[in-house]
């Protein structure tokens, strides 16, 4: 399939003209400034009236049956009052259902109503999310708009290259090209040719990657990318170190049958089965039911909403919208979602690695009974990682993982160390390990 010809659904978006399109004002912007932006103007409409169903009954009925195309067109319907009164709220469940099996102009419809905030609360943080979602499924009007949110700031850091960069694929697709050419003679004029440079290639990733996705049987996702874990040293007192590594978020004591059971679960949608780092499984009945929960700021459903798109198996991977999603999980003090804020900073997978929030949010985890934050906790306080080195409160957090079966050997090795050069702290630390258990475990009064 030629990317210059990414094909859609049926249902098409009409674009107007640059004036509307790209309202992000870059002839009067400093590049250094932060405006504060309108929202890009392109408009949505089907283009059309019970296309493919003989009625509005009919419409309705495929659309309550969870016809994809059907629940686009019905909630489209909706939102304009075509041939019946306006419903928002109603518009917003069928195109949410759509967008959920994939409907590529569901999500370019969702992104708009979340951007204008007319229909809905105005909500930069979702119209993100799902002009990204419509963009890399080939819409070229989510392209250009998410595109213009990055070049403009708006519900995302301003990034010159990756806005253009969409911008650049939104032309080749179809939309105007006069907001290509006036970033880009923004950024002539700024001396910037390294960063028009950069977004030219990576516009060309981007094409490639949504050609293959299109051309993806429907219904498939991409293999994961295997990453090695990340690596955490142990300073011994001696010339040499000791390297260990982060255990893994999901246990490796579950049964075989369970992470099967678990896996397959996660591929379809509906419905949606998660194990948290705690080693409890969390269940919805689909995932919109998950992202209705999310909205209402429920710590486990942002946690799980979090982790899908971490994984990237329900949806498009996006880790940002993962962090986004886990550090408002653990401000509402979800423990799950504080350990893999510490997993994620402690890599530069995703974020830039920051040790102080590495053992922040390890720290939480511990506190929250995630048994690897155990360990991990411990890993921090002996290496002086995030904060001051104490070997004594290090071994006892080791301790205390060996106790509940996460690493034991690490303890060992720590144990060892200490028994050549310190013995004295061997002690100290139990005490602290047993004081940690009776603290974290002891029943409540």
């Amino acid at each position: 399939m030629s990317p210059q010809r990414l094909t859609r659904s049926k249902s098409r978006v009409a674009v107007f003209g640059l004036a509307a399109c790209l309202s992000i004002g870059l002839p009067a912007l400093p590049l250094a400034a932060e405006p504060d932006d309108s929202a890009p103007k392109l408009l949505s409409t089907t283009g059309a009236k019970n296309r493919d169903w003989p009625t509005r009954a009919a419409l309705k009925k495929a659309a309550d049956s969870g016809d994809p195309k059907a629940c686009l067109q019905y909630g489209d319907a909706l939102l304009r009052g075509d041939g019946m009164s306006k419903d928002s709220v109603q518009a917003i469940r069928y195109l949410r259902q759509a967008a959920d099996q994939g409907e590529p102009n569901a999500l370019f419809r969702l992104g708009k109503i979340y951007d204008d905030g007319e229909q809905a609360p105005k909500d930069l943080s979702k119209a993100f999310d799902y002009y990204t979602d419509a963009a890399k499924a080939g819409v070229s009007e989510a392209q250009y708009n998410l595109g213009a949110m990055y070049v403009s700031a708006r519900g995302v850091p301003r990034d010159y290259i990756e806005g253009l960069a969409w911008i650049i694929v939104a032309t080749k697709n179809g939309a105007p090209a006069d907001g290509e050419k006036q970033v880009r003679e923004r950024l002539q004029k700024s001396n910037r040719q390294q960063q028009i440079a950069a977004a030219e290639q990576r516009a060309s990733d981007i094409l490639k990657d949504v050609a293959a996705a299109l051309a993806r049987p429907s219904g498939t996702t991409p293999a994961p990318t295997t990453q090695a874990p990340a690596r955490i040293e142990i300073a011994g007192s001696g010339p040499g170190k000791i390297s260990l590594a982060l255990p893994a978020a999901e246990m490796p004591n579950l049964s075989k049958t369970l992470e099967d059971r678990l896996r397959a679960t996660r591929e379809q949608s509906p419905p949606v089965s998660l194990v948290t780092p705690r080693q409890t499984i969390k269940n919805w009945p689909s995932l919109i039911d998950l992202r209705a929960e999310a909205d209402k700021k429920i710590p486990a459903a942002l946690w799980a909403l979090g982790k899908v798109h971490l994984d990237g198996t329900l949806v498009a991977a996006d880790p940002i919208r993962a962090l986004q999603l886990f550090e408002q999980a653990a401000a509402l003090g979800n423990a799950d979602a504080a350990y893999q804020l510490g997993e994620m900073y402690s890599k530069d997978n995703y974020v830039p690695h920051d040790d102080a929030k590495v053992f922040t949010y390890f720290h939480q985890a511990a506190l929250g009974k995630v048994r690897p934050g155990f360990y991990n906790l411990g890993v921090c306080y002996v290496n002086g990682r995030g904060t001051p080195k104490d070997v004594i409160e290090g071994l006892a957090w080791l301790i205390l993982a060996k106790k509940h079966a996460v690493d034991p050997r690490s303890e060992g090795r720590v144990r060892l160390q200490l028994q050549e050069n310190d013995p004295g702290k061997i002690s100290l630390a139990e005490k602290r390990a047993a004081q940690l258990q009776e603290e974290l475990f002891s029943p409540e009064p």
